[in-house]
């Protein structure tokens, strides 16, 4: 027996443009370091 299996639209946009999340990701994580800068100085 063959079973439909629903294509998964979010699923193939996240598989397909899976470099620009990381690249955002790591744009959000340096970002967020350099906010954390100014306190680790006071510190």
């Amino acid at each position: 027996m063959n079973q439909f299996i629903p294509r998964n639209e979010i699923a193939d946009v996240i598989r397909t443009r899976s470099k620009i999340f990381w690249t955002v990701g790591i744009f959000t994580a340096f970002i967020n370091l350099l906010m954390l800068v100014p306190s680790v100085y006071m510190l």
